[in-house]
């Protein structure tokens, strides 16, 4: 009787431990840009795009009771998840017209949107946020671009 319950108490928690991964995390940033490197937007296109994601990690085995090598790994995206964008809206004499973007959850709408207007004339430096960008050259259609900081 001893072995039975010593038995069903170490399946039970090589179960438990191998269903840890339901709840594993991991937060992945990605973004569109490269710090100090000069980029180029179109008007109407991005400059700066950031985006964070958590995901969660499940396994999966097949059948009822799988052996350790058969479990499968996914990650899955979770509503947990952000977006950040700026986005050049051209130049108008020495003012410049960028527009920011933030989402949340669902990326369907922005929860949050304004319009930033910078005076090249007062310095060629933008800081929004965490955002440092030096303008390298800007146009009615185009800007050259340095993201120092984010």
């Amino acid at each position: 009787m001893a072995i039975k319950a010593f038995l069903i108490s170490a399946f039970c928690m090589l179960l438990i431990v191998n269903c840890s991964y339901l709840t594993t995390k991991k937060r992945v940033h990605s973004k569109n840009y490269t710090l100090n490197v000069e980029e180029q937007a179109s008007i109407g296109r991005p400059m700066v795009l950031s985006e964070y994601i958590t995901y969660v990690r499940s396994k999966s085995g097949e059948g009822q009771v799988a052996e350790l090598d058969s479990w499968q790994f996914s990650d899955y995206p979770t509503s947990d998840k952000s977006k950040e964008v700026l986005i050049y809206n051209g130049r108008t004499e020495n003012t410049l017209h960028i527009f920011y973007k933030k989402y949340e959850g669902k990326f369907d709408s922005p929860r949050l949107s304004r319009e930033l207007t910078y005076d090249l004339g007062y310095s060629d430096i933008i800081e929004f946020k965490n955002f440092k960008i030096k303008v390298i050259h800007a146009t009615d259609e185009y800007i050259r671009y340095l993201v120092l900081d984010d």
